[in-house]
């Protein structure tokens, strides 16, 4: 598919350096500084179309030294509808890293920065340089007051999960320090290894941003349907409903969001759960071939019925090429939509060993969840007519509560979203659905004490922490079993591996 561009707007300043590179190529032409608004994240199946001639890391050390030794040429701004092919200037010593990779506009109400890393063979290391390298261009080029957009594509790269909870941290630092405020308005990572890990860093950013991220192409990689939930849940469950954008004309715009070419399993019941539980108004944005179809910057189905809210979210091709499809997961959509409004609601979303000082290079920056969680006991509440008014969904981990009963059932300490560990000392974890429906159905009982926890942290790779207590009635006898079937295993690796062991036995322990 053709990228679609938009004419330069007028009476703006535009700024842009020389793209000229040492084989003696032209510097850019108007067109090339305007904004362009993409439709599509280019083949359907792409290919590498380069690399950049500096590793990011050297490069920016040896722009920030030439930039420290020299002082810097003027930029020239031009007054008018577009600038001139002689208002773009040659810096003596050639383009830098800076002139190959970054764009300024700085326009009468905001300024624009498009950074350009596509194909630029960039892996997670690289990325901590490329977001100082981001901070020093902004802070030398744009006014502090002015309002500052942003436009990121670093597509055709190796990028993985921890290069993007960097990206994020640092799009973020840069929101919260600019005092003209600054929004993520493209954002184009398509054809890396971004996963759900990812996906889920990418919705915290989504979800906090106060403006709408225009466009999101994560085509050709390896997110999932827990990946897609998040994402898909932050735009529709925006705090300040900035889904669907509005454009300068007063027209409302869906974010055009590509996703194509992923491991989402069975996208249709997913998106069937996402409409039903937090009310997504999705467009698949059909083209149909003597008609023009919805792009980034229009929905044609909103135009067509004025009746029709907007659509939150564009997804073009999303629900027939998934091309590498995850194996079926025991969550259910409506699972990973709980899950997710939950930890998107709470601020859980983002993993603990990705969101620290370590990636974005600022040690204050804390984890938004904490590495261990704590299980908690409470009494189960069963009314002898009512029921106990849960809505149950088994997982690996146990029984999900997907909702409770707002009105008819009995109030109960258990919360949506968390996961039954435990009742009455019987484990439910790890068991199939007939064997946990058993398990769960013979301790069923007002005032049976089970144990639970938040299934989103768990299922972030957090570790469990409980109480430890005497041990005394079933625990006791428990803790015999156990030991005996240890005893047994043992038994049997000694025999296999030629060597003796045995367990000592004393008053208290058994080691």
């Amino acid at each position: 598919m053709a990228a679609e561009s938009t004419p330069a707007l007028p009476n703006c300043k535009f700024w842009a350096p020389p793209t000229a590179t040492a084989s003696g190529d032209a510097p850019a032409s108007p067109s090339e500084v305007a904004c362009s608004d993409s439709a599509a994240d280019g083949p359907v199946n792409p290919t590498a179309d380069g690399s950049a001639d500096v590793s990011p890391a050297a490069a920016v050390a040896e722009a920030a030294a030439a930039e420290a030794t020299a002082e810097a040429e003027p930029a020239a701004l031009v007054v008018g509808d577009a600038p001139s092919e002689s208002s773009f200037r040659r810096l003596p010593s050639g383009p830098s890293w800076w002139d190959r990779n970054f764009r300024l506009q700085l326009r009468d109400r905001d300024a624009l920065v498009q950074v350009k890393l596509r194909g630029a063979e960039l892996r997670d290391p690289d990325v901590a340089s490329i977001a100082v390298a981001l901070q020093t261009f902004v802070q030398c080029n744009v006014p502090p007051e002015q309002p500052l957009l942003l436009e990121l594509e670093a597509a055709e790269n190796q990028l993985g999960d921890a290069a993007v909870a960097s990206i994020v941290s640092g799009l973020r630092m840069l929101a919260e320090r600019w005092p003209g405020g600054a929004r993520v308005r493209i954002l184009k990572l398509w054809n890396n290894k971004l996963g759900d890990v990812a996906a889920q860093q990418l919705a915290g950013l989504l979800y906090t941003q106060a403006g709408a991220v225009e466009e999101l192409h994560l085509s050709h990689n390896n997110i999932g349907s827990r990946g897609l939930a998040a994402l898909l849940v932050a735009v529709c469950c925006h705090p300040t409903g900035a889904y669907p954008w509005t454009a300068s004309n007063g027209w409302h715009v869906p974010c055009w969001f590509r996703i194509e070419h992923n491991s989402v399993n069975q996208v249709k019941e997913l998106l069937d759960a996402l409409a039903e539980l937090v009310h997504l108004r999705y467009c698949l944005a059909p083209r149909e071939a003597r008609s023009a179809g919805c792009t980034p910057s229009c929905c044609v189905r909103a135009e067509m019925d004025p009746d029709q809210e907007t659509p939150h979210v564009h997804l073009p091709y999303a629900t027939a090429t998934q091309h590498r499809v995850e194996p079926h997961c025991k969550e259910s959509a409506r699972q990973l939509v709980h899950a997710a409004k939950q930890a998107l609601e709470s601020g859980t979303m983002w993993d603990s060993e990705t969101s620290t000082g370590a990636l974005t290079g600022n040690p204050g920056v804390q984890p938004f969840i904490s590495e261990f969680i704590e299980c908690r006991t409470v009494a189960l509440r069963v009314d002898p007519i009512q029921g106990a008014g849960l809505d149950l969904e088994p997982t690996e981990l146990g029984y999900y509560v997907a909702g409770l009963a707002e009105e008819d059932g009995p109030a109960q300490e258990l919360q949506a979203g968390d996961v039954i560990l435990e009742i009455a000392g019987a484990p439910l974890w790890g068991l199939e659905e007939e064997a946990l429906e058993n398990t769960f159905g013979s301790f069923f009982a007002d005032g049976r004490l089970v144990r639970c926890a938040s299934y989103v942290a768990l299922e972030g790779g957090c570790d469990v922490v409980q109480g430890l207590g005497p041990a005394v009635g079933n625990l006791a006898n428990r803790s015999q079993v156990l030991a005996a079937s240890f005893q047994s295993d043992l038994e049997i690796l000694c025999n296999k591996c030629g060597v003796q062991a045995r367990l000592w036995e004393n008053s208290s322990s058994t080691v």
